[in-house]
């Protein structure tokens, strides 16, 4: 016999619990996303409240929001995940929520697994369209939770998932006493495993032939000494950039520092380029490309149609012209110039005080506006 539940989140407040407890049998509360560098920095802010309000009552699981892009990343997620936990018990598996265009299937093996861990049952929640396009069904998992919503006017449609799955996520636009109306709903089918001691966890892919040729290279060619084990990271990435660097410096006479950081000075030793083109600068925008998901059909260091399509492609996702044309802005964006930057305010002597962490430069950025009526200012 089925079972009706409900996922919820920071966007749900004010929450009378056990008004809603008679209405649904289980529920599924947000932990947090990414990766933090600040404590508490990405944690739920209404998780702590949601657990108290429901436990006891009924079955809870838990979901965290994924942007990991490999098995590492998707790891430290978990690890971020499993801190903002702390010793609270689930009756349910915890689930990766996949929706992400950057997330991967090796980011999602690498949750499971680190969960696992720990001793509890995992499993990944994505739509079914993405579930299928990123094969996550190739997942050792010990759970799937589907979204598909049809119409999405709060009733159940009258088409199921056509892949398995143990929850099925039908609308968000459901309605809960207590809570109130926009809710996501959920229908459990299938008995889903408790989190109790799981298998040995699946063994670490062997990792991406073509990264491999790509580290191999970087070594060969500029003295990298970076691990040449398929899997794109954070020394692959700056071995790139030093490559970039390199090929600046020699071709153009830039005089950069060759330390695999992409700051200003790099940026502005950018120079256009396009289709036609060819040679190391070619090769080392193409493995960038291909590290981040767009296929370049080979790395070869000759700017074809192909490049061009897969350049055009990261421009459109990026918020960028998709004119093929790697510039200023293109490099900023595929080497993430300033990226991933997180902000924490608050006041002080009638001043607001912005502090900024950017994980690139391992920087704080103080920003500082004199304000004197905080009811009038939107952060």
């Amino acid at each position: 016999m089925s079972k009706t539940g409900i996922d919820i989140s920071t966007y749900q407040k004010n929450i009378n619990y056990d008004e809603a407890c008679k209405h649904i049998d289980f529920c599924i509360i947000r932990v947090g996303y990414g990766v933090s560098y600040l404590p508490d920095s990405q944690r739920d802010k209404e998780f702590d409240n949601h657990y108290n309000g429901f436990k006891g009552k009924l079955p809870l699981g838990a979901y965290y929001y994924a942007y990991g892009t490999s098995y590492d990343t998707g790891r430290k997620e978990a690890e971020n995940c499993l801190s903002y936990m702390g010793d609270k018990q689930f009756e349910m598996p915890i689930y990766y929520d996949m929706e992400e265009n950057r997330n991967t299937k090796e980011a999602g093996q690498g949750f499971v697994d680190r969960i696992r861990e720990a001793g509890l049952k995992a499993g990944i929640y994505a739509s079914s369209s993405f579930f299928r396009s990123k094969d996550l069904g190739s997942i050792n998992c010990d759970s799937v939770w589907i979204a598909q919503y049809g119409s999405n006017n709060g009733n159940i449609p009258t088409s199921k998932p056509t892949i398995p799955f143990d929850l099925w996520q039908y609308t968000s636009k459901g309605y809960v006493e207590g809570i109130g109306s926009n809710i996501d709903m959920d229908i459990q089918e299938n008995d889903v495993p408790s989190p109790t001691p799981s298998p040995e966890p699946t063994p670490k892919p062997s990792g991406n032939d073509t990264i491999k040729g790509i580290q191999q290279w970087l070594n060969d060619n500029y003295n990298t000494g970076i691990a040449v084990d398929g899997f794109y990271g954070s020394q692959t990435k700056k071995a790139l950039v030093k490559a970039l660097q390199t090929e600046f410096n020699r071709q153009f006479g830039t005089r950069l520092a060759v330390d695999g950081i992409f700051g200003d000075q790099s940026k502005n030793a950018c120079r256009n380029i396009k289709q036609g083109a060819k040679g190391n600068i070619t090769r080392i925008i193409q493995s960038m490309l291909y590290c981040k998901g767009y296929d370049t059909n080979g790395i070869e260091g000759i700017f074809g149609q192909a490049t061009d399509g897969a350049v055009r492609r990261f421009q459109a996702n990026s918020g960028l012209n998709a004119d093929g044309v790697v510039g200023k802005l293109t490099f900023a964006k595929l080497f993430e110039w300033w990226y991933n930057i997180q902000e924490y305010s608050f006041i002080h002597n009638k001043a607001l005080i912005r502090l900024k962490w950017c994980k690139k430069t391992s920087l704080f950025l103080f920003f500082y506006k004199k304000y004197w009526q905080c009811k009038n200012f939107n952060i």
